[in-house]
């Protein structure tokens, strides 16, 4: 066995801070639940929203494949932008666009509007 030495409540020299959780982070965790959310909300409902819209289940899924790639495109592009913005600032940003892009979602008259409105939403 390796010995390991970590930091605990009974060290005196205990750097762990026992404060309180900034509301940063809760805002951090509920942005975070409504992407995954988003991203696996679709699928129980897919053939359902095919047939609303006339198209096959996986023109109907093209929009959780859009979500996705948005996300991955907005993580790779916008990240190093933080810092010019500011955290909060692009936080309010994010959460308005998310919710402007899941309202367009959920009163989509096409398929195309719902995959362009999941990509923005990405």
């Amino acid at each position: 066995m390796s010995e390991i030495h970590q930091a605990t409540s009974s060290d005196p020299g205990n750097s762990l801070d026992r404060g309180r959780i900034p509301p940063a982070v809760f805002l951090l965790m509920a942005a975070v639940a409504v992407i995954g959310c988003n991203s696996l909300g679709l699928s129980p409902i897919a053939p359902e929203v095919a047939h609303t819209f006339g198209v096959s289940v996986p023109e109907a899924m093209a929009g959780t494949a859009a979500f996705g790639l948005g996300t991955s495109l907005s993580a790779l592009l916008l990240a190093r932008h933080i810092d010019r913005v500011g955290a909060w600032r692009m936080l309010r940003i994010a959460f308005g666009l998310l919710s402007a892009s899941l309202a367009v979602t959920a009163a989509a008259p096409f398929v195309m509007v719902l995959i362009a409105a999941q990509f923005s939403a990405g």
